[in-house]
């Protein structure tokens, strides 16, 4: 019973450890989503198959908590009725020696007799019951190192999906040291998985030790098995050497010193069967207290485990705590992320605006440009013209002077081209 007790709480504790790694795992999803909203990296399908995923194995590990407290309940059950049958074979055990002390002016080997066979009987069911509870207790060890070895290896898939989980949250900002922290708050449940597995083997070891007890008992039944069939011969032979005395009191009163001297010794006999009957309650006794020193360990183990219950019940607290925190902390740096990203969308939105004011400024300059360009070519095709009339204008000039030197004028046409350049 103590085997499976701590059995159960290495159940619960293993079941806390995947619940704080569901949970884990829950927030890490959520991380996924929102990074891949932000990165559009990984897609919303995958996260919601995995949610659903680990809600299916949320519901198996709730089912098998579930049986594992039928089983403790059944568990308990089986240790109160056989506490009652403990308390039922006491009062028998009262009864018989009550009955035995009011029946000692009968005559002792009927007493003695209708004691060995009640010892007799009391003995074989003891002996069956105890057979039956070291099988059941054997089956039960079978199914909880079974259920042990199928918990590691759920605990080794659980780590291999850790590790994959590990690989794609990797491609994250800002998450390997909220990763680190967890796994070290996982090696701490480890820790603490490892202590209890050390708790069990010292369980296991105080077990073999009470089966070592129980068989030093049954040795001890044996052994009072024995000696109640010596007691059943040496019974035989005083009835016997009293039916030869009832013979020869019938046939002669003279050998009636005989006869006193054979009820001596049938009393003396008597007396070695009250010492040995003595014996026997003192061992009962003994056995009695083995019991109740039993019920104390057994009491003291129920207080270990409730102990164990409390500090496992404020871990989970811690981790909640925790988790929570994280949470909070994570959506006060979305929330920044956010912030900053609706910052550089205002900024850009501002800097689209000056763009467009910039290229319609750089549209009016070049139509400016464009106009300017067009002024410079009617001006040049105006000086060009000018050029053309005044080289024409020359021309006449010259030829005025000629016909005015020719006409014997006082103006040379030096000075006509002097007057032009002034």
């Amino acid at each position: 019973v103590k085997m499976n007790e701590s059995r159960a709480v290495a159940m619960r504790g293993n079941n806390s450890l995947d619940r704080s790694r569901m949970s884990y795992d829950c927030v890490t999803d959520k991380r996924r989503a929102k990074a891949s909203c932000l990165s559009k990296t990984i897609s919303a399908v995958l996260a919601t198959e995995q949610e659903s995923w680990w809600m299916s194995r949320i519901r198996e590990m709730s089912c098998k908590d579930l049986k594992s407290m039928v089983r403790i309940s059944a568990l308990e059950q089986q240790l109160v009725s056989e506490q009652t049958k403990m308390k039922m074979l006491e009062e028998k055990l009262r009864s018989a020696s009550l009955q035995a002390e009011e029946n000692k002016s009968f005559d002792m080997t009927q007493v003695l007799k209708m004691q060995e066979d009640r010892h007799k009987q009391e003995m074989k069911r003891l002996r069956e019951e105890s057979q039956g509870r070291v099988a059941c207790l054997k089956s039960k060890l079978r199914e909880v190192k079974a259920s042990n070895e199928s918990m590691q290896q759920e605990i080794e898939r659980l780590k291999g999906l850790e590790l994959e989980v590990e690989q794609q949250t990797s491609r994250g900002d800002g998450l390997e040291e909220d990763k680190t922290r967890l796994n070290g708050r996982l090696e701490e449940m480890e820790g603490e998985m490892e202590s209890r597995r050390q708790i069990e083997t010292q369980q296991g070891e105080q077990i073999a030790r009470a089966l070592h007890d129980l068989n030093l008992c049954r040795q001890q039944v044996e052994d009072l098995r024995s000696s109640s069939l010596l007691h059943e011969q040496k019974l035989e032979e005083a009835e016997e050497a009293m039916k030869e005395v009832e013979q020869k009191l019938q046939t002669s009163e003279s050998m009636r010193e005989v006869n006193v001297e054979e009820l001596e010794k049938a009393r003396q006999d008597n007396q070695v069967l009250q010492q040995k009957n003595e014996i026997l309650s003192n061992v009962l006794e003994s056995l009695q207290e083995d019991m109740r020193g039993l019920q104390v360990e057994y009491a003291e183990m129920r207080e270990g485990k409730a102990a164990s219950d409390g500090k496992i019940v404020e871990l989970i607290r811690q981790f909640e705590q925790e988790k929570d925190e994280y949470a909070e902390a994570m959506e006060e740096r979305l929330k920044q992320s956010e912030e900053r990203i609706s910052q550089t969308l205002k900024e850009l939105r501002q800097s689209e605006k000056k763009m467009s004011s910039y290229t319609k400024h750089n549209s009016h300059l070049r139509d400016e440009i464009s106009c300017l360009t067009r002024a410079l070519h009617v001006l040049t095709t105006l000086q060009l013209d000018v050029d053309e009339q005044i080289s024409k204008l020359e021309g006449m000039i010259v030829k005025q002077a000629k016909i005015f030197d020719m006409s014997g004028g006082g103006a040379s046409r030096l000075d006509i081209v002097s007057r032009r350049d002034g």
